[in-house]
């Protein structure tokens, strides 16, 4: 079920111009991301709360890691999560693709095993250690990257430069990430042709001129992007003419929102990543505005409303290819739920 909104946003934006011109196993992935949670808790307490007095793991109710990030229930992300924003870093010995399944925004969104069959979906192959690459902070720069050291020919054909076979950033302690479903197909024939089989774009991320990630949804939405970096680039989001946006907020039915991601000239280019920003501000506001409780399985933390989470309360911080028709906005408070 989703709630569908039309939001083709054709209009012209201020600022906004051109310059001429497999499937990894579960069993794996989990085994992954529960020895890098092992390791980030091993004899390691949580200061100034109840659970101080225990180590870590001795506070869980199961060590299992999940398919998707409970809303309420608590399970080792929420914990280590919490555990990382008090101040407690994760420590030296946890290499990149272990640091990625629990720092990175992908895997904050969806939950570790989902993002592991995600990155292995866009990668074309198995999900290993010497996959991943980590760039801790630069200077200029509010997040650390993670990189991939290979990528499909269909990327890198275009994209030659590894600087630009971008895997996920580690997330900025602004506040809590929203946790969504990753996209799944009804069919094993739908899998295949739209993600397995699927010319998958890496994810896009919003910089900022002046350092930081990601941009409020009042001014995506907007179309206040003039200090997003490379603004004016041609957003890498493939062949297609059009996508969806698909927001699976938790609590709430499936939201998804049309846009045009090609221009309509004679040779149709790509929009540029200014527009694409707009048209994720502008679905992600709709879905705020005109969302639909999922009856069956509500979810009061995540409520939307005045007594609940705003617009104002929220940051877009980038979006995952998670089809060949679909992107899944990154979203992330400005203030932590607890």
């Amino acid at each position: 079920m989703y709630f569908h909104v039309d939001t083709t946003c054709e209009d012209t934006l201020p600022g906004d111009r051109r310059e001429s011109g497999t499937d990894v196993t579960k069993t794996k992935v989990a085994s992954l991301a529960q020895n890098a949670f092992r390791a980030a808790t091993k004899n390691r307490s949580i200061p100034n709360s109840n659970l101080s007095t225990r180590p870590l793991s001795q506070n869980m109710d199961s060590p299992q890691i999940p398919d998707s990030v409970p809303a309420v229930d608590p399970n080792p992300e929420q914990v280590l999560t919490r555990h990382i924003r008090r101040g407690i870093p994760v420590p030296g010995d946890i290499g990149p693709l272990e640091t990625l399944l629990i720092e990175g925004y992908i895997a904050r969104c969806f939950g570790p095993r989902q993002a592991g069959k995600y990155f292995s979906c866009l990668l074309k192959r198995a999900l290993e250690r010497d996959v991943v690459a980590f760039t801790p902070n630069l200077p200029e720069r509010e997040s650390a990257f993670f990189f991939a050291h290979s990528v499909p020919r269909h990327i890198s054909s275009h994209f030659p430069d590894q600087s630009n076979w971008l895997l996920d950033r580690k997330v900025v302690a602004n506040g809590t990430v929203v946790p969504q479903t990753l996209w799944a197909s009804h069919t094993i024939t739908d899998r295949t042709y739209h993600v397995e089989e699927a010319e998958l774009q890496m994810p896009i991320f919003f910089d900022c001129s002046d350092g930081r990630l990601g941009l409020p949804l009042e001014a995506a939405a907007a179309g206040r992007c003039d200090n997003l970096l490379n603004a004016q680039a041609s957003a890498p989001l493939g062949s297609e003419s059009t996508t969806h946006i698909l927001i699976h907020w938790p609590g709430y039915a499936e939201f998804k929102c049309q846009a045009q991601i090609r221009d309509e000239t004679s040779q149709p280019n790509p929009i540029t990543l200014f527009r694409f920003a707009y048209h994720v501000g502008r679905s992600v506001d709709a879905f705020l505005k005109d969302c639909q409780p999922d009856v069956e399985n509500p979810d009061l933390r995540w409520r939307i409303g005045e007594d609940g989470i705003r617009t104002s309360d929220v940051m877009v911080i980038g979006a995952v290819h998670v089809s060949s028709g679909s992107w899944m906005p990154i979203l992330q408070l400005n203030r932590y739920l607890f």
